[in-house]
């Protein structure tokens, strides 16, 4: 379905310059198309699946091919690579989302929330803090987990930065002075909460609370971004069933978006 876009975007990575791509205008204007009918019929499916979705235009899901280069040490004017961000405030919102990318021998899919900001950030941890036990339900459940994996952590050759707090701080955000909320808190999260405690310290308390639930401690605790990831490859691309497997991803992460647009009601 990709060979003709796959072979445009290794050019592309071989000749990145505005000379080359402006020769290729009509080439680029086709492949994209193509990405955009991909992505159109993600995003229809993905309203089938979750209705918030409803007002969400393609325009606002797909990303410029043109690189922003104003403070980029790689001068590169394009990108080697065509992706889209299925949210229901569209890309860059802050909001859960289903993301694309293509790109010869390094396409994938990824899921959750990266770079939230504040409000959206500390109302999705609450809530996972709040109905703990759906967050890790939802993690571990069969389908979702050997589709997905284990949530992404911080690792030195990650592509982009997974970045991760050095103290309480986000749970005390989430948790304000005066929210009668943390009533409903068991009394191991109350004391994650309301302790002014070190990085180490706060992992020594973690390490109290059963083995099974560590991790996903861990997590509310102390990650800022909340990713799984999903390589598709060039296979994949080149059959027929591309969408068939994307459609398919995008139905096992629903699950785990909708809750945590939960959280921002």
């Amino acid at each position: 379905m990709f060979a003709i876009t796959l072979k445009f975007l290794e050019a592309v990575q071989r000749n990145n310059n505005t000379e080359r791509f402006h020769a290729n205008y009509d080439l680029y204007q086709q492949e994209k198309k193509r990405f955009g009918k991909l992505v159109q019929q993600l995003l229809d499916y993905g309203k089938e699946l979750n209705p918030n979705r409803s007002e969400v235009q393609l325009k606002q899901c797909i990303f410029r091919f043109n690189r922003d280069i104003r403070y980029r040490v790689d001068k590169s004017p394009y990108k080697d690579h065509f992706g889209c961000e299925i949210a229901a405030g569209g890309k860059r919102s802050g909001r859960p989302c289903f993301y694309f990318e293509l790109r010869p021998g390094g396409s994938f899919v990824g899921i959750g929330t990266w770079r939230a900001g504040e409000p959206f950030e500390s109302k999705m941890r609450k809530h996972a803090i709040l109905y703990f036990d759906q967050w890790k339900k939802l993690q571990t459940s069969r389908a979702f987990l050997s589709y997905f994996g284990k949530m992404l952590r911080s690792e030195p050759d990650q592509p982009y930065a997974l970045q991760e707090y050095k103290s309480m701080y986000c749970i005390k955000k989430a948790f304000p002075n005066g929210d009668n909320t943390i009533k409903n808190l068991s009394d191991e999260r109350k004391t994650l909460r309301t302790s002014k405690c070190s990085y180490q310290k706060a992992w020594e308390l973690i390490r109290l609370l059963p083995k099974k639930e560590q991790e996903y401690y861990r997590q509310l605790c102390f990650q800022k971004d909340w990713l799984w990831e999903v390589k598709i490859t060039d296979d994949i691309l080149l059959s027929d069933g591309v969408l068939d497997e994307l459609k398919g991803a995008l139905k096992l992460a629903m699950p785990m978006i909708r809750f945590l647009e939960e959280g921002l009601e």
